[in-house]
């Protein structure tokens, strides 16, 4: 990324920068942090910045790298496929009760209120339109 890509704001934006020793446990030990520094200080390798609570830390390279949005990757032709899996055993209940996920209801369906709202949305980011839905756990007639 060249300096005329970044903006103002960023090279004058003020980062802090830690310093930790790691541990199996998880359980990782601060050693010390950088404050009060700006990517156009790091850009122009002032040399040795300080490190709280004590010692310096010196930059020996520096490379900034852009990263892309999400509706970049969009702009750019990235599609997005939506699969739906749909539970039909017995344990969301009665498909005639309301308090069912199978309510009959297609305004009070829970299933359908969710396909529906991510359904609308996502299908514009696929070129065929087409959503890949699954069921399991149902019977379908003569079979109970």
């Amino acid at each position: 990324m060249g300096a005329t890509d970044l903006c103002k704001d960023d090279v004058e934006r003020e980062i802090k920068i830690e310093f930790f020793r790691s541990s199996p446990s998880g359980k990782h030990k601060i050693l010390g942090s950088c404050s009060q520094i700006t990517l156009g200080m790091l850009k122009e390798g002032t040399g040795d910045y300080k490190l709280e609570p004590s010692g310096t830390v010196k930059l020996a390279d520096l490379k900034v790298e852009r990263v892309h949005s999400f509706v970049e990757y969009v702009f750019g032709g990235c599609e997005i496929d939506l699969s739906i899996a749909i539970d039909f055993t017995l344990s969301n209940g009665n498909p005639k009760s309301p308090d069912s996920l199978h309510y009959f209801n297609h305004e009070k369906n829970q299933y359908i209120q969710a396909i529906r709202n991510v359904g609308e949305i996502l299908q514009f980011y696929n070129s065929d339109k087409k959503i890949a839905l699954y069921g399991f756990g149902g019977a379908v007639p003569p079979y109970s």
